[in-house]
């Protein structure tokens, strides 16, 4: 290699390399666009009490076998299985469908949320 064919592959290199940075349009010290939040709000607390009830109310309602879960492994506080088990009677006794258990578990979370809001 030559003395001045050194700098000259040097030059090339760079000049390939800057070939896409000057092909895209951009100004390349422009600062790329922030990235769109990927948060989204918070589940009201009321209805995911109440989803927890309905679920495990028509696992226990309908029989399906597994462990016997006591209330922590169910994710549960000892407020909303005490609901639940009321809910489970009621529904029992007096027939309840899908949609009555799921009105009411919501109006058993309303008060449980508000006696302690931080916990939902």
């Amino acid at each position: 290699m030559s003395r001045t064919s050194g700098p000259a592959v040097v030059l090339a290199v760079l000049a390939v390399a800057a070939l896409p940075v000057a092909c895209a349009g951009g100004d390349p010290a422009a600062p790329a666009p922030a990235p769109a939040p990927t948060t989204s709000p918070a589940p009201d607390p009321v209805v995911a009490c109440a989803g927890q009830l309905v679920y495990w109310a028509g696992q226990d309602l309908a029989g399906v076998p597994g462990e016997a879960y006591d209330y922590q492994h169910r994710g549960l506080t000892s407020e909303q299985n005490d609901a639940l088990r009321v809910l489970e009677e009621q529904a029992r006794a007096q027939g309840w469908g899908p949609d009555r258990i799921a009105a009411q578990a919501h109006a058993a979370c309303e008060p449980i949320v508000a006696a302690n809001p931080q916990g939902f």
